[in-house]
């Protein structure tokens, strides 16, 4: 798995596309609460 995914890991780790835990922890928790607002919501149709 790591040989596939080997060219995205060493573009993370190239500092100048790093992108801030928190950034990132933020999205999570945004992504999290809108999940478990929806749950139970139908389709419109």
């Amino acid at each position: 798995m790591i040989e596939r995914h080997w060219d995205g890991i060493a573009a993370y780790c190239n500092p100048e596309n790093k992108v801030s835990l928190g950034f990132a922890e933020g999205l999570n928790n945004k992504i999290r609460v809108i999940q478990r607002r929806a749950y139970g919501l139908r389709d419109e149709e």
